[in-house]
């Protein structure tokens, strides 16, 4: 609501009476930057870092595999499928455990 009510009170009349267009242009966006920083200062934010050490490139490609399966599974009434799918979540489960306890330690 600042944003709008700054731009409808602005004299816009710097723009309106020049003869080059792109000065009026350079006016009319230098005025309206002014505005828009003023009404939407930027905010700081603390980034984290979430770099896990124990996601390997087996890892991400066991996941990636085991979205694959799932995707098969879900359009799939086939129970060995199913059967297959669940397999590779327990071993996938197991794979991440390992690693983790492997990084940690």
């Amino acid at each position: 609501m600042d944003f709008i009510y700054k731009l409808s009170n602005e004299s816009w009349d710097s723009i309106f009476h020049g003869n080059d267009v792109n000065i009026m242009f350079n006016s009319f966006l230098n005025i309206y930057l002014r505005i828009f920083y003023s009404s939407f200062p930027p905010i700081r934010t603390k980034s984290r870092n979430n770099k896990s050490n124990w996601i390997t490139l087996g890892v991400k490609t066991s996941c990636i595999r085991n979205g694959e399966v799932f995707l098969f599974c879900r359009n799939s009434n086939n129970p060995d499928l199913k059967q297959y799918y669940n397999t590779c979540c327990k071993i996938l489960a197991n794979i991440i455990k390992e690693a983790k306890r492997i990084a940690y330690n």
